[in-house]
């Protein structure tokens, strides 16, 4: 799509948002009341990533801002999913200074400061407490792609190079992939966005790796999260507000169940919702806490939309477009539809169409909601609820050698031509060459190859029988892409796996405990019966055949006895690792 297009699209909202073109980038201008805001926006984010690339937009993003040393300006940046931001809010000057700063930097990136900024990247994750219940979404929604990529560690950092970096910046961060909104009303004096052209990046979102649908998977305790994909428009943001109403009026102010309950609406795509459901609760009460949920959620697409929900919705709603400087308001998400090629509805309109929506369009969305569905739940599953497990093995195991592990013979790895799997007792994981996501080969022959799906195979040639280093590297380096593998040294001798020790530890069985104990003490007065018996016989040089025959068979007796005792004392031997 071209300039004027983009610009042409934007024609319906006149005289709440203007436009402008500076250097060839697409310009919103919406006037409001005290300091200024300008941001600039780019169509791209950790969802356009490889996880051998983690972490490279957030890296340009540190190292455009590294050198504008502006303390005194509110500024900052965000790399979102799917979009970067470069914000600053102050005077007209002052926002000017920051933008054309960014777009400077952008042309001529600090990259002699590219292993600074990655020991910050790494230092701000490691300080991250993460997305919390929400972070594994999209790991089991779509692997390590797209969306799976929004947890706070940068795993490609270390392969990044300079020209790595450079490229990204230059292909992403381009004047056609980017788009700068004013909160003024005119363009301030002395915008300097010259940066390199390029093309507009669709949102393409990943191959899902659910086969079934709804599913759900096991969560952390205390809270439930649900997420569905849905067609986007208002229909869709009238649901998330009613089944948020519906769920904090059952389980708060009815239950008493939970504290925290959110239902809300975030564009993926230019078609496409991401509705997100979440609810806390103590632990004695989350089971009645899912259930709860899950219940509602399933009453709603069942046609059981309440009127006083769906009138506290739209009012809500409603009260959106009765904002103070409506356009100012606007600018962020008028923008981010720019970018990704969504028409903005006029605020009438969408008022129109809020008005016009009615509760049989909000079951339609629940009811595509939950057919969408994936459920993080704390406890033992949503089969009940008609929800699948999600899979937690791979669909198919590689054709290729096996070699199996010392100290579990049914674990068995396999290397082939097409990939590797590690067969196991409950199923199987495979990552296959073409699939893998990033590969770590440390130079004494492990290696952990990580597939797209998020599925990952350790292979550890000290723990499997009959396999070598040499034959780790000469099967799997071959087949796996350069771009996404890691090499890392030689690890120290106490850091690399070996198979475990094993000695007999002897375990009384219970079951025979009691007998065991009371054939060894009758086996020791026996015993000691025998010995007496013995010493009596010995000052007869000839003892009578009967007597002599008599006392064999006596010791044969306590021998047996004792023996008897002590096999059914200690029976239950078994093998337990060092």
């Amino acid at each position: 799509m071209s300039i004027e297009t983009d610009l042409t699209s934007m024609n319906h909202l006149a005289g709440l948002v203007d436009t402008a073109t500076v250097d060839g980038v697409p310009t919103l201008l919406s006037e409001r009341d005290g300091p200024v805001t300008g941001g600039l926006m780019f169509r791209v984010g950790r969802d356009d990533e490889t996880l051998a690339s983690a972490g490279i937009t957030h890296l340009v993003e540190h190292l455009a801002l590294y050198p504008l040393n502006m303390w005194d300006l509110h500024h900052n940046g965000q790399t979102a999913g799917n979009y970067t931001l470069f914000h600053a809010t102050g005077t007209p000057a002052d926002v000017v200074d920051f933008l054309n700063g960014v777009c400077a930097v952008l042309r001529n990136l600090p990259l002699d400061r590219l292993e600074v900024e990655k020991a910050v990247l790494r230092t701000e994750a490691a300080g991250s407490n993460g997305g919390g219940a929400f972070e594994a979404m999209g790991l089991w929604r779509y692997g390590v792609q797209g969306p799976g990529l929004s947890g706070p560690a940068h795993e490609g950092l270390a392969l990044l190079t300079a020209d790595d970096v450079a490229a990204w910046a230059c292909t992403r961060f381009t004047r056609d992939n980017a788009v700068l909104f004013l909160t003024a009303g005119a363009l301030p004096q002395g915008l300097d966005l010259r940066l390199p052209a390029g093309r507009r990046f669709p949102i393409l979102l990943p191959q899902e790796t659910l086969v079934r649908k709804p599913a759900w998977f096991p969560g952390p305790a205390g809270a439930v999260v649900i997420d569905g994909l849905v067609a986007r428009g208002t229909a869709a943001s009238l649901f998330a507000r009613t089944a948020e109403r519906t769920l904090f009026r059952v389980l708060r102010q009815e239950r008493g169940l939970s504290y925290t309950v959110t239902c809300s609406a975030t564009a993926r795509t230019h078609e496409r919702t991401q509705i997100t459901v979440h609810a806390d609760a103590l632990p004695e009460k989350q089971d009645a806490m899912v259930r709860t949920v899950v219940g509602t959620l399933d009453a709603l697409r069942d046609g059981g939309v309440q009127d006083m929900d769906l009138a506290a919705a739209r009012k809500l709603l409603r009260q959106e477009y009765d904002t103070p400087h409506l356009g100012a308001v606007m600018l962020p998400g008028v923008a981010f539809d720019l970018l990704v090629g969504h028409p903005t509805l006029h605020p009438d309109e969408a008022r129109a169409r809020l008005e016009a929506n009615t509760a049989a369009d909000v079951t339609a969305i629940a009811a595509a909601f939950w057919d969408d569905a994936l459920a993080e739940v704390p406890n033992e599953g949503l089969d009940w609820a008609g929800f699948v497990p999600a899979p937690r093995f791979s669909p198919a195991e590689v054709i290729g050698r096996a070699y199996p592990r010392y100290s579990d013979p049914g674990t068995v790895l396999l290397l082939g031509d097409q990939g590797v799997s590690l067969r196991m007792t409950e199923g199987v994981h495979t990552v296959r060459y073409e699939d893998c996501a990033l590969m770590w080969a440390y130079a004494d022959g492990g290696r952990v190859l990580v597939g797209r799906d998020g599925f990952q195979v350790v292979v550890e040639p000290t723990l499997h029988r009959r396999l070598t280093p040499e034959m780790v590297a000469a099967t799997i380096d071959p087949h796996v892409p350069r771009a996404v593998v890691r090499v890392l040294p030689e690890r120290p001798a106490d850091r690399i796996p070996r198979p475990a020790r094993w000695r007999k530890e002897f375990r009384v069985a219970p079951q025979w405990r009691g007998l065991g104990q009371w054939a060894v003490g009758w086996g020791v007065c026996l015993v000691t019966l025998g010995v007496l018996w013995t010493l009596a016989l010995i000052p007869q040089r000839a003892p009578a055949d009967a007597s002599a025959a008599l006392l064999a068979l006596f010791w044969l007796f306590a021998a047996v006895v004792d023996l008897g005792g002590a096999f059914l004392l200690f029976a239950g031997v078994r093998r337990r690792a060092l």
